[in-house]
């Protein structure tokens, strides 16, 4: 594989995942409106997400072994691939605690 294939690659996969996160965060950041959104959506992903999402930063920020990237980039690195997925986990875990409470989804 040819260094620029490789960084062509690197840059479409970038792009596509910044796709996805934008994409996430415009499907989950929502207002709450009712006793069930406010769950899922207030305590969920606003609150559970993104503490998760500075925990997971700091903690693999730290934790990890690529001593060759800066600790500034290992921050952003791990800031990006973590945004959608922590907040993606706040959404499973805020329906979960709506479904603990017996809310349901005003339909």
């Amino acid at each position: 594989m040819s260094r620029a294939f490789a960084l062509a690659l690197l840059l479409v996969g970038v792009a596509a995942y910044s796709v996805f996160g934008v994409w996430t965060w415009r499907r989950l950041w929502r207002p709450a409106t009712d006793a069930y959104s406010r769950t899922v959506y207030g305590f969920g992903v606003k609150r559970f997400g993104l503490v998760g999402w500075v925990a997971w930063s700091a903690v693999f920020t730290i934790t990890s072994s690529t001593g060759d990237l800066h600790p500034i980039l290992r921050l952003a690195v791990n800031a990006f691939i973590a945004f959608p997925l922590m907040l993606w986990g706040g959404y499973v875990w805020g329906c979960a605690m709506a479904g603990f409470f017996g809310q349901s989804r005003g339909i």
